[in-house]
């Protein structure tokens, strides 16, 4: 975690986006698969199935990395959901 003083002097020498972008991933990326789970569903449930998803993605020989950001921002969990046919209420 970046945090003070970390982040603001890793942000003076303009390599916070370095770190914590996901655009080069991503544009790199052979496949990008989304975890969609029902609204209703426990965290911690979710959470557990999802790194196991991880896990098998990782013995399969693949990497992968989480992107939160996507269902955690209002207009991108919405323009994610019409685009992909995802019930934006999870259910």
């Amino acid at each position: 975690m970046l945090s003070d003083p970390i982040f603001p002097a890793l942000d003076q020498l303009a390599l916070v986006g370095r770190l914590t972008g996901e655009a080069a991933k991503t544009k790199r990326a052979a496949a990008i698969a989304l975890f969609h789970r029902p609204a209703r569903e426990h965290p911690l449930e979710t959470g557990r199935l999802f790194l196991e998803f991880l896990l098998k993605v990782t013995t399969a020989g693949f990497s992968a990395w989480p992107m939160a950001a996507i269902a955690d921002d209002p207009a991108s969990a919405a323009e994610a959901s019409g685009r992909f046919t995802i019930p934006p209420t999870g259910g």
